[in-house]
Formats: C-alpha cells, sequence, structure tokens
C-alpha cells in the first residue's frame, strides 16, 4: 500500500507548516508551538539516541499494530501538522508493515479530517485529546462505522463515552 496525501502537506518548520513557517504558506491556523511528544517506542526513531536493530524496531511495530489493531486493508486518518515527522515516518512505517494506507490531512482543523475519513471510509484515525473532544461534540456525525481513534494524549473517560455513543467509534490512547 502508499500513503496518500494532500496536494498542500507541508512539514514541521517549513512555511505554513510550524513554528517556522507560522503565518505563511498553507494556513497558519495550526498549533503554535511543537506537535505534542510520544512516548510510544514505535513512533520515536531519532530520539533519545539508542542502538536499533531492524528486529527491535519491527517488534516495536507490531506491538503498536496490536495496540491499535492495525491490519492490511485499514486506511488509517492524520492531521499532519499534530504529528512531529519522526511519528509520522513511525506511522507509515506501521502502515506500509501492516499493508495498511497512510492518509494525510495538511489542514489543522477538524472538518478536513471528518472529510477525509469519510471519503477513504477510515477505519482509523489519529487525533489529539483535543480533537477528540471537537469529533464528540462540535461536528455532525460521519457515516463510517468502527473507525478507531487513536488519541495521542490522555483520554477523558466522559468524552470517549460520548464519542462511542455519538459516532460508533472508539478512541484508544496511544502515547
Amino acid at each position: 500500500r502508499t500513503a496518500a496525501w494532500g496536494d498542500a502537506a507541508v512539514a514541521w518548520g517549513e512555511p505554513g507548516g510550524g513554528p517556522a513557517g507560522e503565518g505563511a504558506g498553507v494556513g497558519s491556523a495550526g498549533a503554535s508551538g511543537p506537535p505534542p511528544e510520544t512516548t510510544e517506542p514505535a513512533l520515536r526513531l531519532f530520539e533519545p539516541p539508542v542502538d536499533l536493530t531492524h528486529a527491535d524496531r519491527f517488534a516495536a511495530l507490531h506491538r503498536l499494530a496490536a495496540v491499535t489493531r492495525i491490519h492490511s486493508g485499514d486506511v488509517l486518518v492524520c492531521g499532519v501538522r499534530e504529528c512531529r515527522p519522526d511519528v509520522l515516518l513511525g506511522l507509515s512505517d506501521l502502515c506500509l508493515a501492516h499493508g495498511a494506507t497512510l492518509v494525510g490531512v495538511p489542514e489543522p482543523e477538524v472538518a478536513p479530517l471528518l472529510h477525509a475519513i469519510g471519503a477513504h471510509q477510515a477505519t482509523a484515525a489519529v487525533v489529539t485529546p483535543e480533537k477528540l473532544r471537537a469529533l464528540t461534540f462540535d461536528h455532525a456525525p460521519v457515516p463510517v462505522p468502527d473507525v478507531r481513534l487513536l488519541v495521542t494524549g490522555p483520554v477523558d473517560p466522559e468524552v470517549a463515552r460520548a464519542c462511542h455513543h455519538r459516532h460508533g467509534w472508539s478512541p484508544v490512547p496511544v502515547t
């Protein structure tokens, strides 16, 4: 499978892509600081520097696949401005190793993410806790059942219940 990126996708720090490009290029409505850190070993490629074998990396990707239930045929949607480049590489590796498709959404708002979920019939999406809240309470339901929301921070149990009740989606923390 392959990764599908929006036409206007930019890397963190490029014009319109984060702190160095704030206010330039593709919309500046994104995060005002760097994307959140993750402690997930499969998504940490560069820091802290460690000796990492191919077997270690593959084992970490298989463990992450078990947690996220990513497998062949899945479509994972991710806001590219909400993840550090190494996390995006880790998600790409995860999808490539398990026959899934990764769809990048360059816009930071919730509406483009929802559109991508519906347009690509996504089975999973990476969201921040704030975006989980917005998806749950601020938007109409998307007619895509059983989407696993991979949340990049702590999940409020009340929001998780409301999200499952309203959309039928299951939030899963992956930090």
